[in-house]
């Protein structure tokens, strides 16, 4: 969901949410697994470090029109240089290197992520147990559920920026530094 981050963090507040971190920089490492017909990743590993936690992560789209349409399987790590390398020698080339900034919040059974990417306005993510816990949350907070998408991040740059999902997929450094260069090699700025 695209957001005003003041506003969801009041109302987040006004209703007891408890935030589990603050704005925090992560970065990732992905390594295409599968792709789909159109060269979008159907599956890929994840490496992503945020502060002081690590892990690694194998997911994978099931049926990107559906809350739960992505399977993923997390592990913690102790390095993401170490971890990076050990997928490196299995094999996999990595496709990409990104940031992002991630505030956390938790309310009612639902993980509520505010996020920043690069060359994006800011969105809110919300995980939860159940489809419904989600839908209950974004009735609370006010938001348009139509204006919602179970979409990649990759799909939102793809919409923005018109980028194929193959100009995306080669982006191989985008950061909050080199979005504006990077982007606009793109052609889209």
């Amino acid at each position: 969901y695209p957001i005003v981050p003041s506003i969801i963090q009041e109302t987040l507040r006004l209703h007891n949410a408890h935030m589990l971190q603050s704005e925090t920089l992560m970065k990732r490492a992905i390594y295409p697994v599968e792709y789909n017909s159109d060269q979008s990743l159907k599956a890929w590993i994840r490496i992503r470090t945020e502060g002081s936690k690590t892990t690694l992560s194998f997911k994978k789209i099931v049926n990107p029109d559906s809350l739960d349409g992505t399977l993923e399987n997390e592990i913690s790590v102790n390095s993401f240089e170490d971890a990076c390398t050990i997928v490196r020698e299995m094999g996999f080339k990595q496709l990409s290197f990104q940031e992002n900034t991630r505030e956390t919040w938790a309310l009612n059974n639902t993980i509520i992520t505010l996020d920043r990417w690069p060359g994006l306005e800011p969105l809110l993510e919300i995980e939860g147990q159940e489809p419904n816990d989600v839908l209950n949350l974004v009735n609370l907070l006010g938001l348009d559920a139509t204006q919602g998408t179970t979409r990649s991040i990759g799909t939102l740059y793809q919409k923005q920026y018109g980028l194929t999902a193959t100009e995306f997929n080669t982006i191989e450094l985008l950061t909050f530094e080199t979005a504006h260069e990077v982007l606009k090699k793109s052609n889209v700025f």
